[in-house]
Parts: structure tokens; sequence; C-alpha cells
């Protein structure tokens, strides 16, 4: 995990950017705000969710998914 801070001198705008790297790939991410505190809460947010969804393909998770059961017509009347 690498990350760089660096400050907006115009909008005194605070960033954070991360770069997570993975046997599987890299993940990029970049959190704005107004403090250094709230840009590091957005971007390993953003990050955390990178992650779950990275975890999610390598799974496979879209093709366990289980189908609904279908309601007959003639059974719901």
């Amino acid at each position: 995990l690498h990350g760089a801070f660096a400050k907006n001198p115009r909008t005194e705008e605070q960033s954070l950017s991360l770069n997570l790297s993975l046997p599987t790939g890299t993940l990029h991410v970049t959190g704005t705000g107004s403090d250094v505190r709230s840009s590091c809460k957005q971007a390993f947010s953003e990050l955390e969710s990178k992650v779950k969804k990275h975890q999610s393909r390598l799974r496979k998770d879209y093709e366990w998914k289980r189908k609904r059961p279908r309601i007959r017509a003639e059974a719901a009347v």
C-alpha cells in the first residue's frame, strides 16, 4: 500500500491517493476533502469497496447467484 498526500493551494483542498498492489492487479483510489482526515476517510472507504468488489470477482460470486423460485400464476390466484 502506497499513499501520497497533496494540498491544492488554490482551493485549500487536501487529497490522498492510494495504490494497493495485489498479486492479481493494482487498485488506485483518490480521496479529497477540506482536511486530511476527511480525505483519508473517503479514500479508505473507496479502497474498501474496491477490494470487496475485486474479491467477489475473484470468487466468481456472479456465477453462484441462486435463482429465485418462480411463483406460478395458478398458485397465486
